[in-house]
């Protein structure tokens, strides 16, 4: 609490008041709430897109702005809307979602999508990862594996989950390919799962798994 002085103030007759003043500085105006990411759903089943929708809704880091149940309308709205990230399945009613991933990036590069998927291939989370999709995470998983997976989408963080990483090095390493026609991060994962890392330590270490 600022301190309380007195200011001399002249009254009639030439006699002077002791004003109180105080010192305390003014009150600064509160910080406006930080921006929330604006974010999208692409999933064609809709229970899943409405559950999907229910959660964002509840999530303080991100605003809705649009729901799409197949690649036409997910063209729409990346175009209306303009989202900052999508949630996106890769199985839209035999469309492909990957490819719907890459016409997306190069509208809007620094896009964040998360995919999520009911199939357990690892190519496509491979394809996922060469793509630079932010997150990857199965249908199959549990409530808790998605929330993280939001939280790390809202940080612009990487989180591959762990069954996706499991089939991941799985792919990488069977039938296996030529060293040098993997990419780089595709190199690193088959490196520390050579040296008997688990999945675990693995996504620790290139920081594409949960980090708490």
């Amino acid at each position: 609490m600022g301190e309380i002085s007195s200011k001399p103030l002249a009254a009639p007759g030439g006699r002077f008041l002791l004003v109180p003043v105080s010192s305390s500085p003014a009150a600064k105006p509160p910080s406006p709430p930080p921006e929330r990411i604006r974010i999208g759903v692409v999933e064609d089943e809709m229970m899943i897109r409405q559950m999907l929708a229910m959660c964002l809704n509840q999530h303080s880091s991100f605003e809705l702005v649009g729901q799409a149940a197949n690649v036409p309308e997910a063209r729409q709205m990346i175009l209306t809307q303009s989202p900052h990230a999508l949630i996106l399945d890769l199985g839209l009613g035999g469309q492909s979602g990957l490819s719907f991933a890459v016409e997306a990036l190069e509208k809007i590069p620094d896009l964040r999508i998360l995919a999520v998927t009911a199939t357990h291939d690892g190519s496509a989370v491979r394809n996922a990862l060469d793509l630079g999709v932010t997150g990857f995470v199965s249908k199959g998983e549990s409530f808790e594996v998605l929330q993280t997976a939001l939280d790390h989408l809202a940080q612009g963080r990487a989180y591959y989950s762990p069954s996706a990483l499991k089939l991941l090095r799985n792919n990488l390493s069977t039938p296996p390919p030529a060293f040098e026609q993997l990419t780089p991060r595709e190199r690193d994962v088959l490196r520390e799962s050579a040296l008997g890392l688990s999945v675990k330590e693995i996504g620790t270490k290139l920081s594409i798994s949960e980090n708490t």
